[in-house]
């Protein structure tokens, strides 16, 4: 009976090992003289160790390891060293080891019932290994391109907590990323605001929407305030993270920084509505709104139109920089005159437009005279604001906004028109005022040149419309002199060569002023001469003798003699005595000798001298031609 089942035992113990999936050895261990283990021998295996290794029976069973695999264990002799232990001491053991001369990942568990042998399972486990491999190599792209990604990225779990995030995360939010990731998305310390700087709540947070969604979010626009102040526009695409039973366990996002692209678009926005010059609304916007604004809820509605008085002149005499400057000017008493809901807008070169919601006729005429009244305040630089202004309102849904427009410019035309001559007088006091301010031509020095040039006149037989003229050319024969830098004009030693030749250019540029101002062009020629000599050697064209315009000659004359004798910060006066003997040497050279002559003559009370009656001639002579 008993070795019924001891039979019995052993063929079912068999039977299992043989039925085995995974591969079953067994093995005696090989032992030197000294006791230490140095090889094993293969005993019995099943079928499946044959499948899993690609060893056979008939190779194997018998034979050493070393044997059968014979100059092939140089680094597989640890194996030895594993069994013996088991065999030695009776513990089992289990490890994952890679064996080399199979190429193969096993995981081994070696156990041992009887001293110098011992029992093996195998599992193949190399496709597992290699799984693991891809997964780890993956998993390191996966982390690299996280970490060098050009997006900033962040991962949070369903708390809100941040628990990854890059290099690019910790610029965009202007913190470490220790800093980042010991709080919760909206507990860290930058605020979280939508695109327009409204702070966002608790639930408007973005991670929020996610979870309670489960979709992916993308190119969501964002504001953030970073710990130092600074704002920064952001753009978000976010998805969730799946747990093995499909619930979502965090949140991956993929964060932008598009604060430049923004300010572009703004910028591009912005232009598109706006005079780049004066930064008020341009013509397609005030067109858009006067469109938009016309309706009953914003009755009484009213226009202002304005056209700044001037600009040719102060362009063609001092360069369009001065000409865009007094536009900025004008823009300005706009923008302090009118309501901040007010649409003001510049709709052409010169002129510029406001609509007025709510406003009727009463206040409007307040604003117009406020708008006056600081026209007055302003100062010449290089001339006073002057604004034609003109004004309608709708005071009723059935007028038409265009009739209305059309009035407006209508009656801005009229005023300009109405008060041409009282502008024109106003630019010319105040180019006088900045010739005045600018120079050391003071107004008194104006005065005497007027008077002597009057009396010079008169004696040499001028007429009344060439006395006009000259009177003119008395005061602003310099005018020029207005656009020449300060550090020229205030110098008090000797102008080198480059300087004087900055100065020289204030006849051409006195010829321009004049031209563009309908009361000076008759005196432009005169202005433009006026430093031209005799002999062919003043400026600025070299013309001599009879070819320099009467009236520019006389004022030569009367200009040395008057510089002559006063005052000036870079030379002490000299006596009339004096004056008239440098007069006289210049004679024929720098001035008109007859002109000189009758001008002594004059200011010596002597009856017409030959000197006068040649002048006298010459001045007929101009006025038939």
């Amino acid at each position: 009976m008993t070795a019924q089942l001891k039979s019995h035992s052993q063929d079912t113990y068999r039977a299992l090992i043989e039925n085995m999936l995974d591969g079953f050895a067994y093995h005696k261990i090989v032992f030197d003289d000294e006791g230490k283990p140095i090889d094993y021998i293969f005993l019995d295996v099943n079928d499946a160790f044959e499948q899993l290794t690609g060893l056979k029976k008939e190779e194997i069973l018998g034979k050493r390891m070393t044997s059968v695999f014979e100059n092939n264990l140089e680094e597989d002799s640890d194996w030895i060293d594993l069994y013996g232990q088991v065999a030695i001491t009776g513990e089992s053991i289990r490890f994952e080891k890679y064996f080399h001369p199979l190429k193969r990942w096993y995981s081994v568990s070696a156990y041992s019932n009887e001293t110098g042998y011992f029992s093996t399972i195998f599992h193949d486990i190399t496709n597992n290994k290699e799984n693991e491999e891809k997964l780890s190599r993956e998993r390191d792209v996966i982390t690299k391109l996280m970490e060098t990604s050009p997006a900033g990225i962040t991962v949070v779990d369903r708390k809100g907590q941040i628990i990854f995030a890059n290099a690019r995360a910790e610029k965009i939010f202007g913190l470490t990323r220790s800093e980042i990731t010991t709080r919760k998305y909206n507990e860290a310390k930058w605020r979280n605001m939508d695109i327009n700087g409204r702070p966002l709540a608790d639930e408007e947070l973005i991670f929020r929407k996610v979870l309670e969604t489960g979709e992916a979010i993308d190119d969501y626009h964002q504001m953030i305030e970073r710990p130092d102040g600074t704002r920064v526009f952001l753009s978000i695409n976010g998805a969730p993270l799946l747990n093995e039973e499909g619930i979502i366990s965090g949140i991956v996002f993929a964060i932008n920084d598009i604060t430049q692209t923004m300010q572009a678009e703004e910028e591009i926005r912005y232009l598109s509505f706006h005079d780049k010059l004066t930064g008020l609304y341009n013509r397609a916007y005030f067109e858009e709104e006067l469109a938009r604004l016309d309706t009953g809820r914003q009755l009484p509605l009213s226009l202002i139109l304005g056209d700044a008085n001037g600009l040719k002149l102060v362009n063609d005499a001092f360069g369009h920089e001065a000409g865009d400057n007094l536009l900025k000017r004008v823009a300005e008493i706009f923008k302090e005159v009118c309501r901040q809901e007010d649409i003001i807008a510049r709709v052409g070169g010169d002129e510029f437009a406001v609509i007025l919601p709510n406003v009727g006729t009463d206040e409007l005429a307040d604003i117009i005279a406020r708008m006056k009244d600081r026209c007055k305040e302003e100062t010449a630089d290089p001339i006073k604001v002057s604004i034609a202004l003109g004004a309608a309102t709708k005071e009723y849904e059935s007028q038409n906004i265009q009739a209305l427009f059309k009035l407006a410019e209508d009656r801005m035309y009229q005023n300009k028109l109405f008060e041409s001559k009282s502008t024109r007088s106003s630019i010319l006091a105040s180019l006088k005022q900045s010739l005045e301010e600018r120079t050391h031509e003071t107004e008194e020095h104006g005065q005497r040149m007027k008077l002597l040039a009057l009396k010079l006149g008169r004696t040499i037989g001028l007429n009344e419309n060439q006395l006009y003229k000259l009177d003119l050319l008395a005061q602003l024969h310099d005018i020029g002199k207005i656009a020449i830098p300060d550090y020229i004009l205030e110098k008090n030693n000797e102008l080198t060569e480059d300087e004087w030749k900055i100065m020289r250019t204030h006849s051409e540029i006195g010829y321009r002023i004049a031209g563009a101002s309908q009361e000076l062009t008759v005196i432009a020629d005169s202005i433009l001469y006026h430093h031209e000599h005799w002999d062919g050697s003043g400026y600025p064209q070299g013309i001599q003798g009879e070819e320099i315009p009467l009236l520019a000659r006389i004022i030569a004359v009367i200009d040395a003699y008057d510089c002559m004798t006063h005052d000036r910060p870079f030379a002490r006066a000299k006596s009339k005595g004096e004056a008239l003997v440098e007069l006289r040497s210049c004679a024929g050279k720098h001035f008109d000798p007859n002109i000189v002559e009758a001008f002594i003559q004059m200011l010596a009370h002597k009856k017409q001298s030959n000197a006068q009656r040649e002048v006298a001639v010459s001045v007929e002579s101009e006025q038939k031609i």
